[in-house]
């Protein structure tokens, strides 16, 4: 009765053993997935801030052209406006 007691509970140690170690192998599985799956969403993440930055550029690049649009016509009309008061004899 001891001898099959004993056998069972190495059969019982190994069982478990080989349990933590499916537990470990799970564990690692997942962590590998998870980091897989991380990289992948940053990756995705990173291509959404890309796109955002090239539209806010353009934005700020158009703003910036309509703004010296504005300018280059108020210089041209001081000019005009110069240049009509010497013609008519006012500075």
């Amino acid at each position: 009765m001891h001898h099959s007691k004993h056998l069972l509970e190495k059969k019982a140690r190994r069982a478990l053993r080989a349990l933590k170690g499916l537990v470990r192998l799970q564990a690692l599985v997942r962590g590998h997935n998870v980091r897989k799956q991380v990289q992948m969403t940053m990756g995705c993440m990173q291509a959404v801030v890309w796109v955002q930055l090239r539209v806010c550029a353009r934005r700020l690049q158009l703003v910036h052209e309509k703004l010296q649009d504005k300018l280059h016509d108020k210089v041209e009309e001081k000019i005009s406006l110069i240049k009509k008061r010497r013609r008519n004899g006012v500075q």
